[in-house]
Formats: structure tokens, C-alpha cells, sequence
């Protein structure tokens, strides 16, 4: 492809990112409860503003990026501090929303030079490489391990969990919730192939993209349905987050095999990532972690899927079609290393704000932002205990 046309698309990846940042904001709005809309929102905008200056001045001052990479970057910040915040929904300060957002900002186009040193002798493979479309997991990886981190920190919604049980906390709407994923993750699939576009450059070629685009879209529909399909069991409304959750999963998943010519692989990816997403959520619900959204299971479980399914079949240079471990021990050693850098980063900015009391919202606000007296009753019993 020629030099316009890749930043031309990469314009068009960056918007799409954005896009699917208010898609997600969207879902998370829909779990919410109905008070805890209006704030949430308004802190939305704040927290995209927050990461997005964070990205720019750190892709352009500190690892000197060119305008394509720093924008693309930048829409990529964006849609990932939505990640980490919609993990704890509702109970972050507006000043802790901002900041966690900044941090994100600046600490996403480290990881992507983590992978990029961890992985430079597969950048370029034939003209195409496996690895690379793996790269936005490993960075859903890092927002996954700091999402856990910082819902940790916040702790749990008021009445989210009793003595050895879990109460489901009714949203807003999920029809809400369904169009900002409808509207996300096909969005999402395109802005993913736009990290591709900006590590592989002009070798990219036009069929690659579109089969990208494919790859991403069809794991989000076969993602939907094996979340619907496991929710069958439940209530309509988990039946519905289950698909929801499925969905987002799935789409990261594709990134596995997201620059390859067989584009249906991304729906094999987008039913292993919609079970990791589950599973991931499952676990985080367990260890009683609040997580509204999913996002945990979603964007961390669904991510290091997509970073490990090319270890094992991908190019000719996996385990199983290759007969070799050196990608698969590659691609673990850059996901540990995000993963811990994610870990500490977190920790010590949601530790220091917590210590200082400016990291989630105090009781009465949060009893007054219920919408159901009989919420509130419950809430109230629960802090009693």
C-alpha cells in the first residue's frame, strides 16, 4: 500500500477506536444503575481527554513517533482507559477517574514497545507476520491486569456481595448496553487492524485489511452467540450480558489471527476468546471482584488468548503447525512483561489514592445514587453485617 493510503487508514483506524471507546462507554451506561448515568458520562468525556493528551505527548516526546503512530496510539489510549474505568463503575471519584485514565495513556505505548523489543525478529515474516495481529491482546492483556488491580483497590458496589453470596445488582438497560456493543465491537475490529498497519507499513497490502476487518467482525458474531448460548441457562438479562460479554471477547480473540488470508480463523479465535471472556468473568465474580461490564474476563482473559493462540498454530512458526516453541515462549515473555508492568503501575497509583482517600466515592453518595428504595434497604443490611 502506498505511504497516503496507510495513513489514510490509519486516520480511519484511530477514529475507530474512538468509536468504539463510546460503544463501550454505551455498555457500561447500560449496566449501570439509572442515577449513576448522568456522572458517568460526564466523567467519561474527562477520562478520554485525560488519556488521550497522556498518549500524544508521551508516543511524540518520548519515543518519538511519527503523526500516524502517535494519533493511532492515541485512539487506542482512549478506548483502553474506558477498559480499566468500566471495571469499576460507579465507584471511582471524578479525580481518580481522570487520573487512572492518564496513567493508561501513558503507559500504552510502553507496552507496545515492550512487545515490539520482545518481538523484533517477527516483525517481518514474508511480508506478513502472526505475532503483530496479536498485539492489541497483549495490550488488552495489560488493561485486563490493571482493570482487576484497580477494581480490587475500589472494592465492591454497596450490596454487590453478602455473606458468601453475590446479588445481582440490576442495570439501567440492556438494550442500552446491546447497541453500545453492536456499535464497539464491530468498531474495535476495524481499529484493530490499524496496529497492524503501523508495525508492518507499506508490506501491508489491501486484502490484508480486509480480511482483518472479516476476521474481527465474524469473531464478534461467533463470540455473541457462544455468550448467548452459555446465558440460555439464566434470566434474560444474563442470558443477554452473557452475549455481550461474548461478543467483546470474541472480537479480541480474533486479533490472533487477524492479518491472515484464511479470515474465517477469526471466528474459530472468536468462540475460544468468548469462553476465555466468560470464564475470566466467572473467576473475577468468585474472587468477588466487582465488574459490572466484564471487562476483566472480556478484554484480560480474551486478550492473553489472543496472544498465545499463535504459539501454538500461525505461519508454520507455531507449536502445533510448526513443530517449534520459540514464538510461544516469546509471546509469553512479552505477556508477563506487560502483565507486571500493567500490575505495578496500577498498584502503586491506585494504592496511593486510596490511601489518601480520593480513589472511590463515599457511602452516602452512592446509597443516594441507587435508584430503588429496596436497593437502598439491602444496601444498608449489607453494611449493618
Amino acid at each position: 500500500m502506498s505511504e497516503d493510503a496507510l495513513s489514510l487508514w490509519a486516520a480511519v483506524c484511530a477514529l475507530a477506536f474512538f468509536v468504539a471507546s463510546g460503544g463501550l462507554a454505551l455498555t457500561s451506561i447500560g449496566v449501570s444503575r439509572r442515577r449513576s448515568v448522568s456522572t458517568g458520562a460526564a466523567r467519561q468525556v474527562l477520562a478520554l481527554a485525560a488519556s488521550v493528551g497522556a498518549a500524544l505527548v508521551v508516543t511524540r516526546l518520548v519515543f518519538d513517533h511519527d503523526g500516524d503512530q502517535a494519533v493511532l496510539l492515541a485512539g487506542a489510549s482512549a478506548f483502553f482507559s474506558t477498559v480499566v474505568l468500566a471495571a469499576s463503575t460507579e465507584r471511582l471519584t471524578t479525580l481518580a477517574t481522570v487520573i487512572v485514565a492518564g496513567v493508561v495513556g501513558a503507559l500504552l505505548p510502553s507496552m507496545v514497545e515492550v512487545v515490539h523489543l520482545e518481538w523484533p525478529d517477527r516483525v517481518d515474516v514474508d511480508g506478513r507476520t502472526v505475532d503483530v495481529g496479536a498485539l492489541i491482546g497483549a495490550i488488552a492483556v495489560g488493561a485486563g491486569a490493571m482493570a482487576v488491580v484497580v477494581s480490587a483497590l475500589t472494592g465492591p458496589r454497596l450490596g454487590r456481595f453478602g455473606r458468601g453470596e453475590h446479588r445481582l445488582i440490576p442495570g439501567w438497560s440492556v438494550p442500552v448496553a446491546a447497541v453500545g456493543t453492536i456499535i464497539g465491537a464491530p468498531s474495535l475490529a476495524v481499529a484493530s487492524s490499524g496496529i497492524a498497519v503501523s508495525v508492518l507499513g507499506e508490506s501491508l497490502t489491501a486484502d490484508d485489511l480486509i480480511a482483518a476487518c472479516l476476521s474481527g467482525v465474524s469473531a464478534a458474531v461467533a463470540g455473541t452467540f457462544v455468550g448467548g448460548l452459555v446465558g440460555l441457562g439464566g434470566s434474560g438479562r444474563i442470558g443477554a450480558t452473557s452475549a455481550i460479554r461474548g461478543a467483546w471477547g470474541g472480537t479480541i480473540a480474533a486479533a490472533a489471527w487477524m492479518i491472515d488470508e484464511v479470515w474465517w480463523l477469526g471466528a474459530i479465535a472468536g468462540v475460544v476468546g468468548a469462553v476465555a471472556a466468560l470464564l475470566g468473568h466467572r473467576w473475577a465474580t468468585r474472587a468477588r471482584i466487582d465488574d459490572p461490564v466484564g471487562v476483566i474476563g472480556a478484554f484480560g482473559s480474551a486478550g492473553a488468548t489472543a496472544v498465545l493462540l499463535p504459539g501454538f498454530w500461525g505461519g508454520g512458526y507455531g507449536v502445533v503447525d510448526g513443530g517449534v516453541s520459540d514464538q510461544l515462549i516469546a509471546q509469553i515473555v512479552a505477556l508477563v512483561a506487560i502483565v507486571g508492568s500493567a500490575v505495578v503501575a496500577a498498584t502503586v497509583v491506585g494504592g496511593i489514592l486510596r490511601a489518601v482517600r480520593l480513589l472511590r466515592i463515599d457511602r452516602r453518595t452512592e446509597i443516594v445514587g441507587l435508584d430503588d428504595i429496596r436497593d437502598r434497604r439491602v444496601v444498608r443490611r449489607t453494611i449493618e453485617q
